[in-house]
């Protein structure tokens, strides 16, 4: 009987855990909707702090990362919620950019 409280225990940790949020280096996800992607977390700090309402995407430090197209987490920064992807179509493709980890919550579908 306490065997099989723990392994539900588990599972249901398991759930959890996986609805949080959170990616894994390797883990490849579909944006369901345009979202933009920074060369850098610092190029992200300073267009929050410069930004009058409008993201002048320029294509060298900030890009838009169109809907439908696919993505590789390469790394993820818990510190600064952000997590850098790797194009994986489209005329970026193999280009990496920093997104907000919230967007891609908001924006993918595995």
């Amino acid at each position: 009987m306490l065997r099989y409280k723990l392994v539900s225990v588990l599972a249901l940790t398991a759930i959890v855990l996986s609805a949080c949020g959170g990616y894994e280096e390797g883990e490849k996800l579909t944006l369901t909707d345009s979202i933009i992607g920074y060369d850098t977390i610092h190029d992200f700090e300073e267009q929050l702090k410069d930004t009058d309402g409008e993201i002048d995407v320029d294509g060298e430090t900030i890009n838009m990362l169109f809907e439908d197209y696919d993505v590789k987490v390469i790394e993820v920064s818990k510190k600064d919620k952000m997590v850098l992807v790797q194009m994986l179509d489209g005329s970026d493709e193999g280009t990496e950019w920093w997104v907000p980890e919230a967007d891609l919550q908001n924006n993918t579908k595995k």
